[in-house]
């Protein structure tokens, strides 16, 4: 199960962070690239392709999966469509753009798209359109692997 969380400081802004919390080892490799005049720094799991990171500007992306199926089944990874989508995003200049990015790409699970002023979360049902973005007011904001905003969404209670 991966937890991520943010926190607004009255001196720094928003500060994310996230534990990745997998029942099976991975390999992951740490990217910096350029693309539109962007530096972006990513984390990419080297098995999926999934992704999240920074870039230049002070836009950052982090994640967690909605999909109980991808995060359990160690025996059955698949390639994640949303790593190569994040990494496009992080080529954007502004928060806003790439909000508008990832949600017109129908990313999946929950995304926190922040820079030091600004927050969105962004809620994505796996395997629909079903989508929710909201703009965190509040100075804190955890997701985790079940759904908020789309209740049946991700890891549910048997």
């Amino acid at each position: 199960m991966c937890t991520i969380v943010a926190k607004k400081f009255p001196d720094l802004g928003w500060v994310g962070i996230k534990n990745r919390d997998r029942p099976f080892a991975t390999r992951t490799e740490l990217l910096r690239t350029e693309k539109n005049n962007i530096q972006r720094v990513a984390l990419l799991d080297e098995q999926t392709h999934w992704s999240e990171g920074m870039n230049s500007n002070g836009v950052s992306i982090i994640s967690s999966s909605l999909s109980s199926d991808y995060a359990t089944k160690s025996s059955k990874l698949h390639d994640s469509r949303n790593g190569s989508k994040i990494r496009d995003a992080l080529a954007l200049p502004t928060v806003e753009d790439a909000v508008h990015f990832l949600r017109s790409s129908y990313v999946t699970g929950h995304v926190l798209v922040f820079d030091q002023t600004t927050m969105y979360a962004i809620e994505g049902e796996f395997g629909t359109q079903k989508q929710k973005v909201i703009q965190i007011k509040d100075n804190q904001v955890v997701r985790t692997n079940h759904g908020i905003n789309i209740p049946h969404a991700g890891y549910q209670r048997a």
